[in-house]
């Protein structure tokens, strides 16, 4: 056996310390064994028994012969077969084994490396064997850690949607995820390694490819989001968006690269498609609008003119003239507020002022057909309950019929400049107002006093009798008829101007010539609105009534 370390000394010529293995042994956290195969003795050295937890006066354990209980459950196998290739099989001159041994209740299972080389005698025959043994714990648990942290890196990556390679510097893959894999039709990932993109894909892909990633290696520069064609090992072609970096390695060299690829060809695909069909809305849209620009062109020509001036020739010899002037202001291309003005007789004009539900095209047809009725009133339209009602039974049928819920709010007056008395019928309209130009006071109030003198909207409901108000005109009488979009502007706290902002700017602007006291009222309500435009169509109409002391030469005839 072998003389224990420390009854033994060794000297090297010139070498001062006589204990060398013992300070290498030291250093190296290694001990050493002999196993005396013929009487069955073991020996271990100090380090040995520390690393099994054995105190002084144990019995010591036999890892070889007697070992079992010392040996983890798994290794067993392993250990018994290094020691029969050495001692029984001849097979091995040197007994090499990692296993884990019990080393204590304190310390518990512990990775050791042992190594040893045997010594036989003449006949071959394995008598002893000595070597040594050093507790390799942490480096196993490093490399479990490291195969553990290698398993949830390729689980990863295998399991993501996209297509993960690395290249070496002559663009050969040396890792392909499971995805990329399969794009190419290879079963295993393994398969791809050491070959190229030629080996898939036609040479002009492939070609650009390999520019492209010798590119990156030479600047260092990723290519990110890089859309490109690519062939698929099934021969079909799709759209791939990569991104493509330099690899770079432990000292800072580039050692090929890497990149990302995710199939897009449903987006592109998308993409094209969105590019046809917003083309062809465009075109579609371009038609649709010159087609609202030529009804927006007809709709204005519709509309009566601009200030127009009537006088007769009363019976009692008075000369009165009428002037009429209004501003339209649509919302939107075509406007759903519409007026019209009615020659009924000699110094007998009818007046209506209509606003349909909504904006639009819906409404501009709406006021198309109320415009068709307008014209077949005939006699109703020297009654303004009359009127109204029959334009109510007309659009209400009409609705009825199409199944369309709208309706229209409408004022109706008749001035009767001979009588100078005007009637006055409200089918869900808010009241004109009036005043005189004449009265210092320049007081404005609103026609109809109660809103129990007007009646429901146009369209709503049938066999309505409208309530008829009476007006009487004097010498300098100015009334404004107007739709709801001007009263409903807003300021910047939301509140809307109403008919009180709405009278206290016709009563400041009643001096002026009709068409400027209209400019004014629409100017006082944009600055309450600090300069916005309408929200919603605005239509404003103004009447003056004015005695005249002789008809002037050219309204002669009552023009």
């Amino acid at each position: 056996m072998l003389t224990p370390p420390e009854k033994r000394v060794y000297v090297a010529e010139g070498h001062p310390s006589p204990d060398l293995i013992d300070l290498a042994l030291k250093a190296s956290n290694e001990g050493i064994w002999e196993w005396d195969i013929a009487d069955g003795e073991v020996y271990y050295s100090h380090s040995i028994l520390q690393f099994l937890g054995v105190a002084p006066g144990d019995p010591l354990p036999h890892l070889f012969s007697q070992g079992g209980e010392y040996i983890h459950p798994e290794d067993r196998d392993a250990f018994q077969s290094a020691i029969d290739e050495v001692v029984n099989d001849h097979s091995m001159d040197v007994f090499a084994v990692n296993c884990r041994l019990w080393c204590g209740d304190r310390v518990g299972w512990r990775w050791m490396r042992i190594r040893g080389v045997p010594v036989r005698d003449a006949g071959g025959v394995v008598v002893r064997m000595a070597g040594s043994m050093i507790d390799i714990t942490k480096r196993k648990d490093a490399e479990a850690k490291l195969q553990s942290e290698r398993l949830l890196f390729r689980q990863l990556i295998d399991n993501l949607p996209l297509s993960i390679y690395f290249k070496d510097r002559d663009s050969k893959f040396e890792m392909v995820n499971a995805t990329m894999a399969r794009w190419f039709e290879e079963a295993d990932p393994q398969e791809m390694q050491g070959k190229s993109d030629h080996d898939y894909e036609p040479a002009p892909d492939a070609d650009r490819r390999v520019a492209d990633e010798q590119r990156v290696m030479e600047t260092r520069e990723p290519l990110v989001g890089l859309i490109e064609e690519a062939q698929m090992g099934d021969g079909e072609s799709r759209w791939v968006m990569t991104t493509k970096m330099p690899w770079i390695d432990i000292k800072g060299g580039v050692k090929g690269t890497f990149g990302i690829s995710s199939d897009v060809t449903e987006m592109v695909l998308a993409q094209r498609e969105s590019a046809r069909l917003t083309k062809a809305l465009q075109a579609r849209n371009n038609l649709i609008e010159e087609e609202i620009q030529l009804a927006r062109e007809i709709q204005s020509a519709l509309l009566p003119k601009e200030n127009q001036v009537m006088c007769i020739e009363t019976a009692d010899g008075r000369c009165v003239r009428l002037t009429i002037d209004y501003r339209h202001l649509p919302s939107f291309g075509l406007a759903g507020d519409f007026f019209e003005v009615i020659e009924i007789d000699k110094g007998v004009i009818g007046v209506v002022v209509g606003d349909v539900m909504g904006h639009g095209v819906r409404s501009a047809l709406v006021v198309s057909m109320l415009r068709g009725m307008l014209e077949r009133q005939g006699n109703k339209a020297r009654s303004a309950s009359g009127f109204l009602r029959a334009m109510n039974e007309g659009l209400g049928a009409i609705l009825r019929e199409s199944e369309v819920t709208m309706f229209a709010t409408a004022a109706y007056m008749v001035l009767d400049l001979n009588k100078m008395r005007m009637a006055v019928s409200l089918a869900g309209h808010p009241s004109p107002i009036a005043g005189n130009l004449n009265d210092e006071d320049g007081q404005v109030d609103n026609m109809v006093d109660s809103t129990a003198n007007v009646g429901p909207a146009l369209g709503l409901i049938n066999g309505i009798q409208y309530p008829r108000n009476s007006v009487k005109l004097t010498n300098g009488w100015t009334g404004l008829v107007f739709t709801d979009g001007i009263i409903e502007v807003e300021d910047n706290e939301g509140n809307c101007w109403d008919e009180e902002n709405l009278c206290r700017s016709m009563s400041s602007n009643l001096d002026a010539d009709l068409g400027d006291l209209l400019d004014g009222v629409l100017a006082d309500a944009r600055r309450f609105s600090n300069g916005r435009a309408f929200d919603d169509d605005v239509c404003l109409v103004g009447l003056r009534v004015e005695e005249l002391e002789e008809m002037p030469d050219h309204m002669q005839g009552g023009a």
